[in-house]
């Protein structure tokens, strides 16, 4: 592993101030044309990827910006190398997804467990769906909430979500427990207990492929 190169400055007395606050802009990978950047500091643009960024131990949400050039910046097309230490990791980079098909299964009772880790507001999780009755389960993020949906024909679904955003790059457990109409969503510590209409208590989709990660272009997302 390449250790990071440290490089280390001082400046003269009475220059030890840098004030930030509320009103302070942060430019990433370049400015616009419209700030006087200082005598000294370059205007060419990054080019490449940035990862996490922090200031002051503070994270900032690099994708959380207020303003971008869309032509100029974008999601990273390339995931960094990094050892997963387990053959059940996997790495996605928002072009693919993981499918599975559903063989055994018990329509009255659904339990799904997985952990994630992503810097991204809104990406789908997981996902499956029977395209002829329409009854679905989805769990994904939203504006970096963990958000649940499910649908078991007529009236009965509901959906919810969390409290706390989890777009931060850290390992989180998520754990989705369905019996009859009563669900319950844990997401590290929260919980959120859940209550679909009837009267379906069954969530139909033997045969239906489970999608982690994403979901194909194929599938025909209007029938849910």
């Amino acid at each position: 592993e390449q250790l990071a190169e440290q490089k280390v400055a001082s400046m003269a007395a009475g220059c030890s101030h840098l004030n930030l606050n509320e009103n302070s802009t942060i430019f990433l990978a370049g400015s616009n044309n419209m700030y006087q950047i200082p005598n000294g500091i370059t205007r060419q643009n990054f080019s490449g990827c940035l990862g996490d960024v922090f200031l002051d131990g503070k994270r900032l949400g690099a994708y959380n910006f207020k303003t971008n050039v869309p032509e100029h910046c974008e999601a990273c097309k390339e995931v960094p190398g990094v050892n997963l230490g387990s053959s059940k990791v996997y790495v996605f980079n928002g072009r693919g997804f993981a499918q599975f098909q559903v063989r055994d299964y018990n329509s009255f009772r659904t339990k799904v467990e997985l952990y994630f880790k992503t810097f991204w507001e809104d990406s789908r999780i997981f996902f499956v769906g029977n395209t002829a009755l329409g009854d679905y389960l989805s769990i994904e993020l939203k504006g970096g909430r963990v958000f649940v949906h499910f649908y078991m024909g007529g009236n009965s679904a509901t959906h919810g979500q969390t409290v706390n955003t989890y777009n931060n790059n850290q390992w989180t457990k998520v754990t989705f427990d369905r019996n009859l109409l009563k669900a319950v969503l844990r997401v590290q510590s929260e919980k959120i207990d859940l209550t679909a209409a009837g009267p379906n208590n069954g969530l139909d989709i033997p045969g239906a492929y489970l999608y982690f990660g994403g979901v194909p272009t194929t599938l025909q997302e209007e029938n849910f």
